[in-house]
């Protein structure tokens, strides 16, 4: 089909009427071409519009992943409760409680850590009474 044939189609120019085109001024057939393009191109973009709808409905946004990661804060040393060695943190907790029983509410943080430490060595025992944890040194 000519381009004149597929003007005249979109325009909606029949058979009859398409005989008559021939004898438009070019004016006549600038406008009827433009008109042509412009449809097309709408038709082009509607297209588009309903693919990306389309396409917006089916995905699944997650709305964790526009988040920015937060950095998680960085450990205190704590007065050096972590680079003290073990052996010198357990003659630390003999010196100042002994073998007596200590409520995690009695420590300070520097034997806060080192409970933490100890506890994972298993040189410290642990018990929770009363609502509150407990620690004693294992001899």
């Amino acid at each position: 089909m000519s381009l004149l044939g597929s003007l005249s189609q979109a325009v909606g120019l029949s058979g009859q009427a398409l005989g008559q085109t021939s004898g438009l001024s070019q004016a006549s057939m600038d406008k009827l071409e433009a008109d042509y393009m412009k449809m097309q191109l709408q038709s082009h973009q509607a297209h588009l519009n309903a693919h990306q709808q389309a396409a917006q409905h089916t995905y699944i946004s997650n709305p964790y992943a526009q988040q920015v990661p937060i950095e998680p804060p960085k450990a205190k040393l704590d007065e050096g409760a972590w680079d003290v060695a073990i052996s010198q943190l357990v003659d630390l907790w003999v010196v100042r409680y002994g073998s007596t029983w200590v409520t995690a509410s009695e420590l300070d943080e520097f034997y806060k850590v080192a409970a933490q430490r100890l506890r994972t060595l298993h040189k410290i025992e642990t018990h929770y009474v009363n609502g509150t944890d407990v620690f004693r040194i294992v001899e």
